[in-house]
């Protein structure tokens, strides 16, 4: 099991190998996320609006229709995620809208159980299942309450690694897709 700084120093080192990996468009990743039975079978896909360096979310949405994905609103800091239409927050990242106010209507419990798809951000990934976040466990909380999802990180190849430190709490992704590799499925 990983301590506080095993994480800390992790998330540093990634978040450079992050931040020079970005491109503005990830065609790949969209094609392969689009083919992928799993994301064509679910009613509900919960995804994120991308923002900073994260693998950008946009033509996706576009492409699944507004209609179809969830995005996530958080609240004050040790609070629980909640989920709104993408349809109805505002168009910047939902964190900024969430902060004002502008999230739409959260959903309810038969909504939240028709999420098939969870598309998931994080600074690292890795094939053995890990995820690394921005540490305040929002994300860890959210897909635990979330067990009939399928769980796909969103990852740019430089920070796809074999393993990254976990605790009992992080809920491990079922499979990463990155520009380049597309799909790969977990070990987990």
């Amino acid at each position: 099991m990983a301590t506080a700084w095993d994480k800390t120093e992790a998330r540093s080192r990634l978040r450079r190998m992050r931040s020079s990996a970005y491109v503005p468009a990830v065609p790949g990743v969209v094609s392969a996320l689009l083919a992928h039975e799993r994301l064509a079978s679910a009613v509900i896909v919960a995804s994120y609006i991308s923002y900073g360096d994260e693998v950008p979310t946009a033509a996706l949405h576009a492409a699944l229709g507004t209609q179809r994905v969830v995005v996530p609103a958080p609240g004050p800091r040790g609070c629980d995620l909640t989920w709104t239409w993408l349809d109805s927050v505002a168009p910047q990242p939902a964190h900024v809208a969430a902060r004002r106010g502008e999230a739409g209507a959260a959903l309810r419990g038969g909504e939240l159980a028709s999420i098939g798809v969870v598309v998931v951000p994080g600074i690292a990934f890795a094939t053995d299942g890990g995820r690394l976040g921005q540490g305040g466990g929002w994300y860890d909380r959210a897909l635990s309450a979330l067990p009939q999802a399928w769980k796909i990180g969103l990852s740019w190849d430089a920070t796809l690694v074999e393993h990254l430190p976990t605790q009992a709490h992080d809920v491990a992704m079922d499979a990463v897709c990155t520009p380049e590799r597309g799909i790969i499925l977990t070990d987990r």
